[in-house]
């Protein structure tokens, strides 16, 4: 369910955002020919694909310290004894560190998925 939620709000946040940026940059309705939306704005996908994979490394550790930060914080753990809690500090640490260290690695994997969505799903090459 939460990947619903993520996809219809991701959805709705892009939507939103291209009304927005149509509105500042005085785009005319009739400057766009709803034919041929795919080119009209293949400069703006460009740049927002663009954007991402530079703000990528930031993204990966964003997301993987929030989520750590959340283990930490969880009260409802006990430990034995602060010991044991010290442990499980550090091996969440160093578990968040390798999950940061991955991700920034796949950011070619990305790209590929920027590029064939483009040609697929917008572009429509084969079709």
């Amino acid at each position: 369910m939460k990947f619903v939620k993520i996809i219809i709000l991701g959805y709705l946040a892009l939507f939103s955002i291209g009304f927005v940026l149509v509105h500042l940059l005085g785009i005319e309705s009739e400057a766009l020919n709803t034919q041929d939306l795919a080119g009209d704005f293949v400069w703006y996908r460009t740049g927002f694909y663009s954007f991402v994979l530079a703000c990528w490394p930031k993204l990966s550790e964003w997301f993987v310290n929030r989520r750590a930060a959340i283990k930490l914080n969880d009260e409802s753990f006990i430990f034995e004894s602060e010991d044991s809690e010290n442990k499980y500090r550090e091996s969440v640490k160093f578990a968040a560190e390798k999950e940061i260290a991955y991700f920034r690695s796949i950011w070619w994997k990305v790209a590929v998925f920027f590029v064939v969505f483009e040609i697929a799903a917008v572009q429509k090459f084969w079709l």
